[in-house]
């Protein structure tokens, strides 16, 4: 069956459907693929993150908020 971006419900090999798909930071995005966000891997300084090391592992150097860890 075909499956169609847009309908709200994530059928592969979309990454996501939330029905609109404005494509935001932290949202998804037309053609119903991730947006920018934390864990991507690439620092996205106008949403405040002061790191992205590509993953979402919090108990690393950087977390899961693109924080850096001190301590």
């Amino acid at each position: 069956s075909r499956t169609t971006c847009g309908e709200g419900v994530v059928h592969p090999p979309e990454q996501c459907d939330t029905g609109t798909n404005p494509g935001g930071y932290g949202q998804c995005a037309p053609g119903c693929i991730l947006g920018p966000r934390c864990g991507d891997g690439v620092i996205q300084q106008s949403a405040g993150e002061v790191c992205d090391d590509g993953n979402t592992n919090n108990s690393d150097a950087c977390n899961n908020e693109c924080q850096v860890i001190i301590g």
